[in-house]
């Protein structure tokens, strides 16, 4: 199975920053998944350029979420659709700076339980329609070729995640929640003390830790560190036992 995931990221922020310089070498571990993250730059000569994993799209970073946010996400998919890169890949996840995707696990859970055209591990609602959390929007190849092919549908007074989801509602599109078996496919974290707990946390096995413990993102950050190492030592161990 082969993965893009597109990452929603903003450099405005020194704990964003931080949080990218922790997943980008996380993320370059999984062989089969590509990925991306992806922000606006003013200082660009072209709409558009691509630095090692940094999407840089022509625009100004903003704190006001409508419609920034989903210009951004709209400029990013229309991208692999017009270079035909997304052709290489079953699956099209768009994530964000504060969530660490587990992508191994989320890939065997997509092997045996696949979406048809979208889901995710976290699902809300909105006026009565359920919407895949921009924590992890999980679009299968005939999902995403579905939402560029109508993306002119899509709501600008909302923000990208419920946007979506209205789109593919007015489609009769159904979501499909992305789990394992007997639940744990998605946690917000808390704010943690310890390294063992940090150990428990990450041996529960869930598909995607969602870190916004509190306002000071900082302790984010602490918690991003730790879980990906726990995360990349149990990955570690798992190596040497094959």
């Amino acid at each position: 199975m082969k993965i893009l995931h597109l990452v929603l990221y903003s450099d405005n922020d020194k704990n964003y920053v931080k949080m990218y310089e922790v997943l980008s070498p996380y993320y370059k571990r999984f062989s089969d998944v590509t990925t991306y993250f992806y922000k606006y730059n003013d200082n660009i000569s072209d709409n558009i350029e691509i630095t090692g994993d940094i999407i840089n799209i022509k625009g100004i970073e903003s704190y006001i979420h409508i419609p920034g946010i989903l210009n951004k996400t709209i400029d990013v998919l229309q991208l692999f659709k017009n270079n035909g890169e997304y052709e290489k890949y079953d699956y099209i996840i768009r994530s964000n700076i504060s969530s660490i995707v587990n992508l191994s696990l989320l890939s065997e859970q997509l092997e045996l339980k696949p979406v048809e055209y979208y889901g995710s591990t976290n699902v809300g609602e909105v006026n009565g329609i359920p919407f895949a959390s921009g924590t992890n929007i999980i679009l299968s190849k005939k999902g995403y070729i579905t939402l560029v092919d109508n993306i002119n549908l899509l709501d600008k007074t909302l923000i990208d995640d419920v946007s979506i989801a209205f789109l593919f509602d007015k489609l009769n599109i159904k979501i499909t929640k992305v789990d394992k078996a007997g639940g744990g496919g998605y946690v917000n974290v808390p704010l943690v003390n310890s390294y063992l707990e940090y150990e428990k946390l990450v041996g529960c096995d869930y598909l995607v830790y969602r870190n916004k413990c509190c306002d000071n993102r900082h302790y984010d950050v602490i918690n991003m560190n730790n879980i990906i190492k726990v995360l990349i030592s149990k990955i570690n161990y798992m190596n040497i036992g094959m």
